[in-house]
């Protein structure tokens, strides 16, 4: 060490490593010879240099190679060359790069940077730690036995080998890659060679496997992720299930990520009992139409026979379901709505569907509906058919018939200010066929109502009298048991007044609350006229309710008009937070009184006794913390029996944490049949309890079970638990449900594993578990998709 530079001096050098080299010492220490520079003699001290490539005329100023490169040490040495060695906390810095090492040789012909000791590298996008490695802006950097860090993505791993691109690209060779924490290696993926690609977010491997807690899972010879949540095509991990009907069930889907809004998912499925299943699922979405068409498709079910197959004749029909949905946006507010479902057969839904719905679908609906809107006009054309599924328990009557078409034309208008009137038509036209030979009527039904109402409403209060005329006409081919007429009709006009008055107080003991009483009366009249020879095509007698109390007409459909000479009565009161409206309690009450019992029924209907309808009550509760409950009830006041009680209880203190209670009743009575078909006995009473609920450290338990009090028969149980880690989760359920409308159950075990990163393993949902118990709302999931729905552009 030359005697005039002690060791804990500070110097500064300012190098022009690509032209001439000059050397600046600080203004109170002694300047160094500038020959001992230019003839490569080796300066101690604390260094600072700055590299400044040379830029081609022409060439942008914002490549990264020609960004300066400062580079600090403890000590550097210089050659006249202008390469050099520093050494002692070297920390070199390039724009937003940075590498640290304990001894470095720097390159000026190519501005590379070499270590053979430790190297940290560091950028936006990477942290890589090397026991050598090397680095330039033009080749990027290589590095051996290198731990790397994707810092956006929150991934990381190791590799024997590695290579970084200019361009953000990682080749990895004899890989670990997990995004687990650090000290965390619960799975980890094991490949031969990863490509991460960090600006298009995409990683693909070779000779890859996957371990969980040490144990190898799966073997993929080649596999696609991302390195976002953004979608991209690959392949899903395999789905894994069971059932007692369809035995153990593998799929193995492929994502293909065809636009940014259109994807294309096909699942394949192999029962062991019945065979491969070709599963698909298209969606498109764009500016003016969105929809999804979907399918499933078993070419042989070797453990289905076709309904019209004959003693001896080998099994393994086909088996199908598909489903259209699609909404077209066209100009001037139309509209074209499609939803459409066909299944092979009506035991499909029996023998593929994962719980009770299975059991409950009678019907498919296939639908196309052509439509209108603007301020004052509504118009449908529509196409709308059905496919009976529970053919056994539905009888010929009993199955809705297809319209087509069905044509609406509604109408609204109003006019004035303080006094508003309101007019307009309701009109339909409907052409109703079977697509069955049944005994009951066929043909085209018009309906045409034109009203007008007076609308007088101002602060507390409202007076609503209407007036309206009905037509209804018809013009059958098909004549039903009973009917003698092709060409019946029907006029009849309904008079009615609506008002109410809304009184309100404020309560509590600063007033912080407000009570409402909220009386309302509706008086209704409409003639009676006899409509015993008019056909039924899709008139029915819904619950009573208190928005049913409410209506112009008892029955839901035109084939029949209540008559009426009554008064319905309701009255609620509200519990309110004065600062926010808040609902705490509401209670409704209702009952309808007649003046004249209604005489018009439906065909097995029996008819009204007594001067009064059923009394209907609904009261809701939300005024304890994390607590809230609903009870609806209706009542016979004459035989003073109930009819309907409905009880749900609730008790949910985080999303992710509730109970729920239910009881649903409906009084069992024999339905008579009709055209010579047996009558049926309906009606339910049933409890229902379910829960999710966090336990100890990081498990969560979740409940449903479902059992018919009139007979005690459990219709539905599951159980399950999760395992939720910060970088995975496991899921362990089984369920039994009626799965056949004959009351017949079926058993299905699922086990689901998500991998942070990567993907689910397993059947079971969060879809499935906030269907299954009412309220459950999952906390955040880790990133577990390969490919992110296309949900995230509805």
């Amino acid at each position: 060490m030359p005697p005039f530079m002690p060791r804990s001096s500070t110097f500064w050098i300012i190098a022009a490593l690509l032209g001439a080299v000059d050397a600046v010492a600080s203004a109170d220490e002694p300047q160094c010879p500038t020959s001992a520079l230019l003839s490569g003699g080796a300066l101690q001290g604390p260094a600072s240099l700055r590299a400044t490539p040379a830029v081609p005329p022409g060439t942008p100023a914002t490549r990264p190679e020609d960004v300066p490169i400062d580079l600090v040490s403890d000590h550097a040495s210089i050659g006249a060359d202008g390469h050099a060695t520093l050494s002692g906390n070297v920390d070199v810095h390039q724009g937003d790069r940075r590498i640290q090492a304990k001894e470095i040789q720097y390159d000026r012909d190519n501005g590379s940077i070499q270590s053979t000791d430790h190297i940290d590298y560091q950028d936006p996008l990477v942290h890589v730690t090397g026991s050598t490695g090397k680095y330039s802006a033009t080749g990027g950097g290589a590095f051996t036995d290198a731990q790397f860090h994707l810092t956006q993505r929150g991934a990381r791993g190791t590799a024997l080998q590695m290579r970084l691109t200019p361009q953000g690209v990682l080749d990895l060779r004899d890989v670990t890659f997990t995004n687990c924490p650090v000290g965390d290696d619960a799975w980890e993926l094991r490949a031969r060679e990863i490509t991460l690609d960090t600006r298009n977010k995409i990683g693909t491997g070779h000779g890859a496997k996957i371990d969980f807690m040490g144990v190898p899972i799966i073997y993929l010879p080649w596999v696609s992720f991302p390195l976002s949540n953004d979608r991209k095509s690959g392949f899903l991990f395999p789905s894994i299930g069971s059932t007692s009907s369809g035995g153990l069930q593998l799929s193995v889907p492929y994502y293909w990520n065809i636009a940014p809004n259109v994807d294309f998912t096909f699942e394949p499925t192999e029962y062991s009992r019945r065979g491969l299943d070709l599963g698909g699922d298209l969606r498109f979405l764009t500016a003016a139409q969105h929809g999804e068409l979907d399918w499933n498709f078993l070419p042989r079910d070797s453990n289905f026979c076709a309904p019209n197959a004959a003693v001896g004749d080998d099994c393994g029909a086909s088996r199908s379901r598909v489903r259209l949905f699609d909404v077209a946006e066209l100009p001037y507010d139309f509209r074209l709505t499609v939803n459409a479902e066909n299944v092979s057969d009506t035991r499909y839904f029996e023998d593929f569907a994962q719980g009770p719905e299975g059991a409950s679908t009678a019907f498919l609906e296939r639908a196309a509906t052509f439509s209108y809107r603007d301020e004052h006009w509504r118009v449908d054309a529509q196409a709308q058919q059905y496919q009976t599924i529970d053919i056994d328990n539905v009888q010929l009557y009993e199955r809705p018939y297809a319209r087509v078409p069905r044509i609406v034309v509604d109408t609204d208008w109003s006019y004035g200010e303080s006094i508003v009137t309101r007019y307009g038509f309701d009109s339909e036209v409907v052409n109703f066929r079977r697509s069955i030979d049944a005994p009951d009527s066929a043909g085209w039904r018009m309906d045409l109502m034109p009203r007008a109402t007076l609308d007088l409403t101002g602060p507390g209060y409202f007076v609503r009298p209407g007036i309206a005329w009905r037509l209804t006409q018809y013009e059958l081919d098909n004549l039903g048991p009973g009917l003698t007429d092709r060409s019946p009709s029907r006029r009849v006009p309904i008079a009615s007044v609506d008002t109410g008055l809304v009184f309100a107080r404020s309560t509590g003991s600063r007033d912080q609350r407000k009570l409402t009483l909220e009386p309302r009366l509706l008086y209704l009249y409409v003639p009676y006229r006899n409509q015993d020879q008019l056909p039924v095509f899709d008139t029915a007698l819904p619950d009573l309710n208190p928005i049913q109390l409410f209506r112009l007409n008892r029955y839901v459909g035109a084939d029949r008009i209540s008559d009426a000479n009554q008064l319905s009565v309701g009255v609620t009161s509200r519990l309110l937070d004065a600062s926010n409206g808040r609902q705490f309690l509401s209670v409704t009450l209702g009952q309808t009184y007649y003046f004249r019992t209604p005489r018009v029924v439906l065909p097995n209907e029996a008819p009204a006794t007594g001067d009064s309808s059923d009394i209907v009550a609904v009261v809701s509760l939300t005024a304890y913390d994390n607590w809230s409950a609903e009870v609806a009830a209706q009542w016979d006041p004459h035989v003073r029996t109930g009819e309907r009680t409905s009880v749900n209880l609730q008790y949910k203190p985080a999303p992710d944490k509730v109970i729920n209670l239910g009881y649903r009743y409906q009084r069992f009575q024999f339905v008579p049949g009709q055209f010579g078909q047996p009558g049926y006995e309906a009606g339910f009473d049933q409890v229902e309890l379910s829960a999710a609920w966090p336990i100890k450290g990081h498990v969560n338990i979740f409940a449903r079970e479902v059992v018919s009090v009139r007979d005690a028969t459990e219709l539905e149980r599951f159980a399950g638990f999760e395992y939720r880690a910060c970088c995975w989760r496991v899921r362990l359920g089984a369920r039994r449900f009626v799965s056949k409308h004959d009351g017949s159950t079926d058993t299905g075990i699922w086990l689901q594993l998500e991998l942070a990163g990567l993907a689910g393993v397993g059947t079971a949902t969060d879809a499935f578990l906030t269907e299954e118990i009412r309220g459950y709302m999952p906390p955040e999931a880790p990133n577990s998709r390969l490919q992110a729905p296309l949900k995230n552009l509805w």
